[in-house]
């Protein structure tokens, strides 16, 4: 980031240089950098833009269950969506889909229903 800067940009480019040096996964946990470079305070690890965002990462997601049933054939029950996931599922994703109920998927919007049920 640091790197895009002008030369003119001399103040912003000193503050972004003190933020500590990792990947920050939203605006949300770049703010609270910035907010505990002015106050010299660390944040509560508590706060809802912090747990809010972890909580979202741990979700399933419904794109991500898409891309594994690409070009899977419908209707499909349990047993067919877990071996079309296959090797590209995680552990945890394998695990989510063995908790769908036992009955044939007519379409991904089924598949996002069950994914609201079982998470």
């Amino acid at each position: 980031m640091v790197n895009t800067l002008s030369d003119d940009d001399r103040e912003v480019r000193a503050i972004i240089q003190q933020l500590p040096a990792k990947e920050y996964r939203d605006a949300a946990e770049l703010a609270r950098a910035f907010g505990e470079l002015r106050t010299h305070e660390k944040a509560p690890d508590n706060q809802p833009s912090k747990t809010g965002g972890e909580r979202a990462m741990e979700a399933p997601s419904a794109a991500r269950f898409a891309s594994l049933f690409a070009g899977i054939t419908f209707p499909a029950n349990r047993e067919q969506l877990i071996n079309h996931a296959g090797s590209k599922a995680s552990e945890n994703e394998m695990q989510i889909l063995k908790q769908f109920g036992n009955h044939h998927y007519q379409s991904m919007a089924d598949i996002t229903q069950e994914l609201k049920k079982v998470d």
